[in-house]
């Protein structure tokens, strides 16, 4: 039995974090993009983050990456609830959430998140992204594993985003108030630009 943590999201859209046991290989696992209930969220891609050889470290690496990301209040992500290791957080009360945050702590990110690892130790060292010359089929090459034939490397090319699609990301955020982090970056980017156009 494979073990793994995912992310399935929609090009240009959300996301869910998700964890995974299969008899297949997760490279092989391409239909399976998550057991959520959103219906509004339809994922038509999928990354392996990690594999496990348990099913136990695999769930401490999900309760890491949904408390990182605060997924149960992050409009991004489709998850409903951020995972614990036996049950879903949004079963707890306030006081129980902060002593459960209390245990994954900055630090405790910072040395056990395999995302975090630099250099050789990082899980994406020696592996490299090849696309087909035409840029409609992508796949995630391991050290060692050669490309097929004809492909190149990078990553394949999304279509850009329709007018329909802009205007729902549009009035999705009317009317929520900016926190003040994002009127910064609004401000250095507009001054950046000011600045290149000179």
């Amino acid at each position: 039995m494979n073990h793994y943590i995912y992310y399935s999201f929609e090009p240009w859209g959300r996301g869910y974090i998700g964890r995974r046991s299969c008899v297949c290989s997760p490279e092989e696992d391409t239909t399976y993009f998550g057991s959520f209930r959103d219906k509004t969220f339809s994922p038509t891609e999928k990354i392996v983050l990690a594999i496990f050889a348990s099913r136990e470290e695999a769930a401490e690496a999900e309760v890491l990456l949904h408390e990182f990301f605060e997924v149960h209040r992050n409009f991004h992500f489709a998850n409903k609830a951020k995972q614990s290791s036996k049950k879903f957080f949004n079963n707890l009360s306030e006081e129980q959430r902060k002593q459960q945050s209390i245990l994954v702590t900055e630090t405790n990110l910072r040395e056990t998140n395999v995302f975090r690892r630099k250099g050789e130790e990082s899980m994406a060292h020696g592996r490299v992204w090849v696309t087909t010359p035409d840029r409609t089929e992508e796949i995630y090459l391991k050290p060692g594993e050669e490309a097929p034939e004809g492909w190149v490397k990078g990553r394949k090319k999304f279509a850009p985003r329709t007018e329909k699609s802009r205007n729902r990301t549009r009035q999705a955020l009317k009317g929520k108030p900016k926190s003040e982090k994002a009127k910064e970056n609004i401000r250095k980017a507009r001054l950046d630009f000011i600045a290149r156009t000179r």
